[in-house]
């Protein structure tokens, strides 16, 4: 799962963080190492590998959220506002990666995000809550 609120091991680099995810996921040796070092330059968090967690900006947070939710390979994804706090860039980069690894792998997404533009684009069915209720559902015209 993939937040806008990221929660890490505060004292960790980001490179170490990955690290014990991974191991937690029972990634180990050179498959850990491959999968971190991928999504580490998926989402350009090259320049802050040693940068501990609680000295990353909200955007770098965002990123190492989104790569930590994709380490065990899911089957289903959940993102909370998987973009806020990122540039408009970055934004749309994460969008097409999410997208092109859900074509590839088939993977289920559940999305929860007030940015219509992602929605539109990451989901083929959409539905609209208000105060815990689905007011009406929607599915992607082809």
């Amino acid at each position: 799962m993939s937040s806008g609120n990221a929660n890490f091991l505060w004292s960790l680099t980001v490179r170490e963080n990955l690290h014990f995810y991974g191991m937690l996921y029972g990634l180990i040796g050179k498959r850990r190492e491959e999968k971190v070092k991928r999504l580490i330059e998926l989402f350009n968090l090259e320049e802050h590998l040693n940068v501990p967690f609680d000295q990353l900006s909200t955007g770098m947070k965002q990123r190492l959220s989104l790569a930590k939710s994709l380490l065990n390979d899911p089957v289903i994804l959940f993102l909370d506002e998987p973009t806020v706090g990122l540039d408009p860039n970055i934004s749309l980069r994460i969008r097409e990666e999410i997208h092109e690894i859900q074509k590839k792998k088939g993977m289920t997404i559940l999305l929860t995000t007030h940015n219509m533009r992602e929605a539109e684009f990451l989901c083929d069915r959409i539905a609209f809550l208000k105060s815990g209720e689905i007011l009406t559902v929607g599915r992607r015209r082809s």
